[in-house]
């Protein structure tokens, strides 16, 4: 939402999760820029919430996987368009991107 919620959260103690849904749009990573690193918490949400190529923050994913159509499962693959727990490092890959510091 804004930053002013979120600072609001975390003087009550609270952490703030981030997911590919919360890194969509040039509102949402000057938000995350202005976040404390140590305040955040990674999320995938799956299997929803993958950072999409419309995503804001889509050009700091460096970690790519292969997807592929169908639902079969197959050794090393993903479904496409279902969002998977190995999708974090993409996650973290956008927060460190905005914030300029390393994974």
């Amino acid at each position: 939402d804004t930053l002013e919620l979120a600072q609001a959260f975390i003087e009550m103690g609270f952490y703030i999760g981030l997911n590919g849904c919360s890194l969509k749009t040039e509102d949402n990573l000057q938000v995350v820029r202005e976040l404390p690193l140590d305040k955040i918490l990674l999320e995938t949400d799956c299997p929803y919430c993958e950072i999409k190529q419309t995503h804001a923050g889509f050009h700091h994913v460096q970690t790519k996987f292969q997807k592929k159509p169908d639902k079969k499962f197959e050794l090393g693959k993903m479904v496409k368009g279902r969002n998977e727990p190995c999708q974090i490092i993409q996650v973290a890959e956008v927060i460190a991107g905005v914030k300029g510091v390393d994974v």
